[in-house]
């Protein structure tokens, strides 16, 4: 169980990201994890990359959209960000 792509890491940053796949389990060193694929369009730029999701702040409202975009999480397209310089600061999800 291995990311399918490089892991996007947010940052304080905004980026805006369109979800590519379903929430897929991968095994890290700290346990079994959520993760998922996104597009990335950051500085004009677009890539994919694997995006933990498994963050309570960032699960949340991801689960809220799911609910809104027929229980799938693929095409959700979102604004993400951290509201600190932290490593543990919270994800902020905007539309």
């Amino acid at each position: 169980m291995n990311f399918n792509h490089e892991r996007l890491i947010i940052d304080q940053e905004p980026c805006k990201v369109i979800f590519s796949s379903e929430p897929y389990p991968v095994l890290l060193k700290t346990g079994l994890t959520v993760v998922a694929d996104v597009i990335v369009n950051k500085n004009r730029s677009k890539s994919e990359r694997s995006l933990i999701i498994s963050p309570l702040s960032l699960a949340k409202p991801l689960v809220m959209r799911i609910g809104e975009n027929s229980n799938k999480l693929i095409g959700i397209e979102v604004w993400i960000y951290k509201s600190g310089p932290d490593k543990m600061s919270a994800y902020v999800v905007e539309d």
